[in-house]
């Protein structure tokens, strides 16, 4: 339970505030963390509820590291489900500790992002809700990169290596397969499990033996590997285009 002096100063502030305990309980939040996240729902449950498997592993790493003295120096992006629609939150986590310096558990604070990474997109099916700009979270702050300026994807385990048509590389704390679902409607192609291309900026699809490749149109001409159950349907595709 917050103080209340603390809880007031919380509630008066433009952000989700959550206090998850040693325990991985939700504690408190903020109304600003009710009405952008997942409500009452939360209080009282270990946060890995509200994850997938996956998570839930990132969850136990986090907490584990928190317990052995790791500090979390770095924001990071979080896309949920909230009232039948996608929001992306920037997110930060402050460790407490007690008067020893002892684990207490971890103040999350975030804001919804969600109007400036997000676009929505008519198709044959509807509406449905794409990346407008991709953020990237730094120590610095939160840079936003244009989806039309993505040359390529790049899987780096849970996380991915975004890579502009100027040859700047950008981490990102997002899978490569949630990028992908926000991306394909836009133009780009899983040429590869581990590569998502923009479609635009292929130059040209190269045979090399049994293997393949994709020459991008950028300062470096980047080769992107190609699949081989990807090579035929990246071929029609670049075909019809």
């Amino acid at each position: 339970m917050m103080a209340d002096g603390i809880e007031a100063v919380f509630e008066s502030l433009p952000m989700g505030v959550i206090f998850v305990d040693n325990d991985r309980k939700v504690r408190w939040m903020n109304d600003y963390a009710r009405n952008h996240l997942f409500g009452e729902d939360y209080f009282g449950r270990d946060v890995g509820v509200f994850h997938n498997d996956n998570s839930r592993k990132k969850i136990d790493k986090l907490f584990s590291d928190l317990e052995r003295g790791k500090e979390i120096k770095m924001p990071f992006v979080k896309i949920v489900n909230f009232k039948g629609s996608k929001h992306t939150l920037l997110a930060r986590l402050i460790k407490m500790s007690d008067v020893h310096g002892g684990f207490e558990g971890i103040i999350v604070l975030f804001y919804d992002i969600s109007s400036v990474v997000f676009q929505d997109l008519t198709t044959e099916d509807g509406v449905i809700t794409v990346f407008k700009k991709l953020p990237i979270p730094t120590r610095d702050g939160l840079i936003f990169v244009d989806v039309n300026r993505v040359a390529f994807v790049k899987s780096c385990g849970d996380s991915s290596f975004i890579y502009d048509i100027d040859g700047n590389r950008y981490f990102s704390n997002l899978q490569i397969s949630t990028l992908e679902a926000k991306l394909y409607p836009l133009g780009f192609f899983r040429s590869h499990r581990s590569y998502i291309i923009n479609l635009s900026l292929v130059k040209q699809l190269v045979y090399d033996g049994g293997n393949a490749y994709v020459l991008l149109d950028t300062i470096s001409e980047q080769r992107i590997p190609v699949s081989r159950r990807n090579k035929s349907l990246l071929r029609n595709i670049l075909t019809a285009i």
